[in-house]
Formats: C-alpha cells, structure tokens, sequence
C-alpha cells in the first residue's frame, strides 16, 4: 500500500481489531498458553509471557496511534515536540512491558560521563528492540 492514507487507517484498524480480540480472548488463551508451558516443563512460562507482551505491544500501539491522531484531529499533526513527547512515551511505556512480561532489564555503564549534549549515537540497528534500547536510552 503506497498512499498513507488507504495504509494508516488499514493498519489502524487491524491493530484495533487485534488488541480487542486478545482481550476479550484473554480468558482463554493465557491459561492455555500456560497449561501448554507447564506440560513441556517451561516453568517460567515463555509462551504465555511472550504473549503477553504481544498483547501489551498491540494496547500500547493502539492508544499512540490514537493519541497521533487525535494530535492530527487537534491541528497539531506538525507538532514535532509534541510527537516526541508521544514517541518517547510510547518507548518508555514499551520497555516496562518488556521489563514486566519478559523480565528485561537494561543497564547503563557510564552514562555519568556523557555531559549536557548534543550527542551523535551510532547505534546498531539489528532489529526493532535495539532501536527501541537505544531511543529509550537517549
């Protein structure tokens, strides 16, 4: 899909449909995915956890879609503070479901020594959790 406008509500809405099927759901699929952990022996439940945190992922995607476009429906669509307020929300809040579903920590090693900025980060971007550390980290 070329336009942004055909693609944006398409992938809106499936994101929409997404979240309230995994919550209403819910009920079913976590204790299964469970009961499924606990008879392989996965005691610390990696199936159920890492739906989890797609649930979370889908919540945390639907409101900061909202939320841009209720900025857009505010006349603030070119507001580049505050959809960097937005942004950076939205990757906090993504880190704590990580650190809640998952148990990922992250640990930073000398930020004391960084000073006041500007900063250039040359940061490897294999996949969307690095980029996602490295602006939580920035």
């Amino acid at each position: 899909m070329e336009k942004s406008w055909i693609r944006r509500p398409v992938i809106g809405s499936g994101i929409a449909f997404l979240t309230i099927v995994l919550f209403v759901s819910s009920p079913i699929w976590i204790p299964v995915l469970a009961l499924v952990d606990a008879v392989r022996g996965r005691w610390r439940f990696p199936l159920a956890r890492f739906a989890g945190f797609g649930f979370f992922w889908c919540l945390l995607e639907m409101v900061g879609i909202w939320w841009a476009l209720l900025l857009w429906c505010a006349g603030q669509g070119h507001n580049v503070r505050l959809h960097y307020k937005l942004q950076t929300w939205w990757t906090r809040s993504l880190i704590q479901a990580l650190g809640f579903t998952v148990g990922l920590s992250i640990t930073v090693e000398g930020a004391e020594n960084l000073g006041d900025g500007p900063y250039v980060a040359l940061c490897r971007h294999a996949s969307l959790a690095d980029s996602i550390m490295s602006a939580w980290v920035v």
